[in-house]
């Protein structure tokens, strides 16, 4: 009998019976085979042609692990908070907290709604639990890469710039950057074909480009997507050639921290850095790196912050509106204000006007842009699994045409 929720017999049957190499130690030295270290034994085994029956099985292991987590974490909080109005819906009120995290952005808990798996595998699962009442539909709106957006403007690098001044597609240019010599016929000109050409590399490169961005290392590439060293440590140097303007400017921040013993973010919110004030250029002490990534992270997701000041604007134009007994506020997420509606053009109409307006404000000094500019969309569902986008300024009848969707 086998338990996969054991750990100790996880590891008899990885490094024992499977004979497979051991990349990872507990805390306790003992052989680790939680799933960062499973990811990394997937990969090895792939890139070194092992047994199907082998990948198949750890493949199998992060399942089990994740679909624990799911069951174990957010099921289980749903049901422990969830209660019945009486009239047949059940509902979660989570609490928000204000600066609830270091960035600025908005916390939740009992239970905490701010940490759903929406980008997991089983994000539109868990997603599907929430339903909109009858007569109503489920309404979301997400800046469109916001962090991004933020980031091109703040650090003016003009590579960052590009997907938003020319159309290129962020990824496929990535993929480019880390990958070129395996991509035959794609040269600078033509990186959008990336996508149909490549798409292998173009997804292979999200990951690592996302620990890039917040200040990971090669060494962040070999625990967290299971790269080899030689592989990981091509990836970040494409990283840093082609983004050079912005680890410079992240440099820069570095000698801000340490000479003010705080950096400056979104709102003059300030984000104190202790250690590195204390500290000398040059040192690279553990500590002193992961004190200056949180910052340095800080300070672009702290434009997070505009969610709030969107969300607020829009519930003051709301409650003075005829449509204020239509649309009802329920969550923050990060960088996405979510709402009931009632399930008319009218007031999916007076929606799509006025919060993708207030999403839309770039007045802060900082982030102030001629190039690049701030967006949204509504996407619209009769629950959160499954959703239909509605593209700004939409007429009554492309409004009704999606809702006929819905029906």
């Amino acid at each position: 009998v086998f338990n996969p929720g054991s750990n100790q017999q996880k590891a008899v049957l990885l490094y024992e019976d499977l004979g497979l190499p051991i990349f990872d130690y507990t805390k306790t030295k003992q052989p680790a085979c939680g799933n960062k270290t499973i990811t990394k034994l997937a990969a090895y085994a792939k890139e070194n042609g092992l047994d199907e029956k082998i990948i198949n099985l750890l493949d199998a292991l992060k399942d089990y692990t994740d679909i624990s987590k799911i069951l174990n974490t957010f099921i289980k909080a749903f049901e422990m908070y969830a209660f019945d109005r009486g009239d047949g819906t059940v509902w979660l009120n989570g609490d928000q907290i204000l600066c609830g995290t270091v960035s600025g952005r908005l916390g939740s808990r009992s239970p905490n709604l701010a940490n759903l798996p929406s980008n997991s595998r089983f994000g539109k699962l868990v997603k599907s639990c929430f339903v909109a009442p009858e007569g109503w539909v489920f309404v979301g709106a997400d800046f469109s890469a916001l962090e991004d957006r933020i980031v091109a403007i703040l650090s003016d690098d003009p590579m960052k710039k590009k997907p938003f001044t020319e159309g290129i597609d962020g990824h496929c240019l990535n993929a480019f950057g880390y990958f070129q010599d395996q991509m035959q016929g794609i040269t600078a000109d033509n990186l959008n074909d990336i996508k149909d050409k490549y798409p292998e590399l173009r997804q292979e490169s999200k990951a690592p480009t996302f620990a890039l961005n917040y200040g990971g290392t090669y060494i962040t590439l070999m625990k967290k997507c299971g790269f080899p060293e030689i592989k990981a440590k091509a990836i970040e140097a494409g990283h840093k050639k082609l983004y050079h303007v912005l680890h410079t400017w992240s440099a820069e921040n570095k000698v801000k921290m340490i000479q003010d013993g705080y950096i400056s973010c979104a709102f003059g919110l300030k984000v104190r850095t202790p250690l590195l004030a204390k500290s000398m250029l040059g040192d690279t002490s553990m500590m002193l790196e992961q004190e200056f990534r949180g910052a340095n992270n800080a300070k672009t997701q702290s434009y997070g912050l505009l969610t709030t000041r969107a969300g607020t604007e829009f519930k003051e134009v709301l409650d003075v509106s005829t449509q204020r007994f239509n649309i009802v506020n329920v969550n923050f997420i990060h960088d996405a204000i979510y709402n009931l509606a009632r399930k008319n053009v009218n007031t999916i109409k007076w929606l799509n006007t006025h919060l993708i307006k207030c999403m839309s404000w770039q007045e802060e000094p900082n982030i102030k842009s001629d190039e690049i500019k701030l967006t949204a969309e509504l996407d619209i569902g009769n629950s959160w699994g499954k959703m239909y986008t509605l593209k700004n300024d939409a007429s009554d009848s492309e409004i009704q045409e999606l809702l006929d969707k819905l029906a």
